[in-house]
């Protein structure tokens, strides 16, 4: 979009002397485009973040680290109580071990 398809057009298509000052400007200005401002997603969002079935580790992790990054302020607790309910049980143990002795 460019300035004259957005808020520019939408200025000079004002009826004239309609503003008065600024403060008309800025009520009117902020009812036409405040549902545009982006908002803000809160750690409620990642209730919604589960790992799908058949979904790696890693490609799941990338996907939770995406929608932590996009919360501001998040108490990490919060994300680690989201993430161990988040995982499909046995991700963490599908790898066999061996133990090697040495000496």
């Amino acid at each position: 979009m460019s300035l004259w398809e957005g808020p520019l057009g939408w200025f000079t298509g004002l009826p004239a002397n309609f503003v008065t000052n600024f403060k008309v400007l800025e009520t009117k200005f902020t009812t036409q485009y405040d549902t545009s401002r982006p908002h803000r997603t809160s750690s409620m969002s990642l209730l919604n973040v589960k790992q799908e079935k058949g979904e790696s580790l890693r490609i799941f992790m990338d996907r939770f680290s995406k929608v932590c990054m996009g919360i501001w302020n998040l108490n990490p607790e919060i994300a680690m109580h989201h993430l161990v309910s988040a995982i499909l049980p046995g991700r963490f143990i599908e790898r066999k071990t061996t133990t090697t002795r040495y000496g």
